[in-house]
């Protein structure tokens, strides 16, 4: 069974929107199959990839929000980096079930 995907979540406590698109483009990067800002609590997403790709790009602007809301070192080793993101994205999808539901069960179209 598939499920859409969610248009909001929250990162530590920050909600962010998420909103769906036919094409995203960029001045610096061209097309992209999604686009996080944080500062304004928004993720756009691309309507035009395949299943598989848009869940995958729906967990890569998950992360980008993660690590743009939270204060990590900039300068650390690979094992500090993890030790201090794996919490944050425990926590993340401890308080998102229902997008842990759409990362593991696949995109409705």
């Amino acid at each position: 069974m598939r499920t859409r995907a969610p248009q909001q979540f929250t990162v530590l406590g920050q909600p962010f929107r998420v909103r769906f698109h036919t094409r995203i483009k960029h001045k610096k990067h061209g097309e992209l199959n999604g686009l996080t800002r944080c500062d304004e609590g928004k993720v756009d997403l691309s309507t035009h990839p395949a299943d598989a790709k848009r869940v995958e790009t729906y967990l890569h602007e998950l992360i980008h929000c993660i690590l743009g809301t939270a204060n990590l070192p900039k300068d650390c080793t690979e094992e500090q980096f993890v030790s201090s993101f794996a919490p944050l994205m425990l926590h993340t999808l401890r308080a998102n079930p229902d997008v842990v539901s759409y990362l593991m069960l696949g995109d409705e179209t």
